[in-house]
């Protein structure tokens, strides 16, 4: 297993996973996780859980990062239009990307 994470922007997780998701999850599998680095559009909570939003190629469509609920009080310190640094363990295509199992790094 690799100690490094697969770095990608946010726009190649898009081509990526509308490409082939299979092939990027084996990928992220491999790699130990992927690493983001993007500007926050915005932070929420679903579930009780923090999910920041990155925005995406489609205006209309975010890419959301859904972090461990641990992050909580780091997410809450976050701001629009401020570069955060992320670690993902899971991409899906849910209405554009997703990404799971994440903390803030």
């Amino acid at each position: 297993k690799a100690s490094d994470p697969l770095r990608m922007s946010i726009s190649a997780i898009e081509e990526a996973v509308e490409e082939n998701e299979i092939n990027l999850q084996n990928k992220i599998e491999a790699a130990g996780g992927v690493m983001v680095n993007a500007r926050v559009k915005s932070v929420e909570s679903i579930w009780g859980s923090p999910v920041i939003h990155f925005r995406g190629k489609n205006q209309f469509l975010d890419v959301s990062a859904f972090l461990s609920s641990e992050d909580k009080d780091r997410a809450a310190t976050l701001k629009k239009g401020e570069t955060v640094s992320i670690v993902c363990q899971t991409a899906k295509k849910i209405m554009g990307a997703a990404l799971y199992d994440c903390s803030i790094n």
